[in-house]
């Protein structure tokens, strides 16, 4: 895993709660959810493993298509980082792989438009 090594390495990339572990990424498909603790130093490492690991795949990262969802985190140190990474920030409710993700519990009415598709 390429965040392990960055992790250990760059203590400014790490998971948001436990600062000795890294970044929790959950993959599907061509889709990455990446969780880490929110600092321009961090994005700043984040970008540039996924620059190398673009270059070195043969592979184009369109940013513009990636999203930031800041939680508890200063709005300035948000807006650096979108400058950084070049991308857009949005916040909760979103939508990830067809499913609503929130900060808080949804009512089952949140779910009903996938239940009534079934």
């Amino acid at each position: 895993m390429i965040l392990k090594p960055a992790a250990t390495d760059e203590s400014v990339l790490h998971h948001p709660v436990y600062p000795d572990l890294p970044p929790t990424v959950l993959q599907y498909a061509d889709d990455t959810l990446i969780i880490a603790h929110a600092s321009t130093a961090a994005a700043q490492v984040l970008k540039k493993i996924l620059d190398d690991f673009a270059s070195a795949a043969g592979l184009c990262i369109n940013f513009s298509k990636t999203t930031l969802v800041p939680m508890n985190v200063d709005p300035a140190v948000s807006d650096l980082i979108v400058q950084s990474l070049g991308c857009v920030t949005a916040s909760f409710p979103q939508t990830y792989l067809g499913l609503p993700l929130s900060l808080h519990k949804l009512p089952p009415s949140a779910f009903q438009l996938i239940i009534s598709s079934c």
